[in-house]
């Protein structure tokens, strides 16, 4: 019996550990698995990067086999999160 080996691929960068958390706690909650990968902290550029929040620090990463149902999902988590920005922005104003 031989094992299939299977990419995993980039669907989704996050500003920070906290954000990547969620995102692959919805993307599990989907059926989809999910990891979150950062690279190695480096002193004193961890600080830096952390300050910043850099998009390119985490990354969400899927099987190859999974990466265009993840993409889909983080479609709709991502469009709902902006709708739901939009909705306080209107209870605040009014």
């Amino acid at each position: 019996m031989s094992e299939r080996s299977e990419e995993l691929v980039l669907v989704h960068h996050v500003r920070d550990e906290w954000q990547g958390n969620i995102v692959v706690g919805y993307l599990r909650e989907n059926g989809v698995e999910a990891t979150l990968q950062s690279p190695p902290s480096v002193p004193p550029l961890d600080l830096v990067e952390n300050l910043t929040g850099s998009d390119k620090v985490n990354g969400i990463f899927v099987l190859q086999h999974e990466a265009e149902h993840a993409r889909s999902l983080l479609k709709e988590f991502l469009q709902a999160g902006k709708q739901a920005e939009g909705s306080n922005e209107t209870d605040v104003q009014h």
